[in-house]
């Protein structure tokens, strides 16, 4: 699909109920916000095997870092944007590297327990703090 990129189709798709089989189905997700408080979507993305471009906002720098597990661009600039899907579309190899290196970033990330475990430590911490300051 890559190989000829002139003709390659852009979709767009309404709702769905289950958006990791869409996630997993996209060539590439672009996330083009302005703003973001996390960006949840990126790490999905990530966990998805699906090559990611993101403007730079939420996780990226965190967790999205340039040309290793993604690619990051500007706010607003919609050049560096265009930029960046054209490079993806033309390089397998990015692509690839994007996508391996996104995977071992998502299973460096904390499980469902882990998260639990954290959540009460800094809740036991919290309090803690508190008792000391009274």
């Amino acid at each position: 699909m890559f190989s000829d990129y002139k003709q390659s189709p852009i979709y767009f798709f309404s709702w769905t109920d289950n958006p990791a089989e869409m996630m997993k189905a996209a060539d590439i997700y672009v996330l083009s916000s302005n703003y973001e408080g996390w960006g949840r979507v990126c790490i999905e993305a990530l966990a998805a095997d699906t090559p990611l471009i993101m403007t730079d906002v939420g996780c990226a720098g965190e967790i999205v870092r340039n040309n290793e597990n993604g690619l990051v661009v500007p706010v607003n600039n919609q050049m560096a944007l265009s930029k960046a899907m054209m490079k993806l579309i033309k390089d397998w190899n990015l692509r690839q590297n994007l996508v391996l290196n996104g995977r071992k970033t998502v299973k460096k990330l904390p499980d469902f327990e882990d998260n639990v475990k954290n959540y009460i430590q800094a809740l036991r911490l919290c309090l803690e703090t508190k008792g000391r300051q009274r």
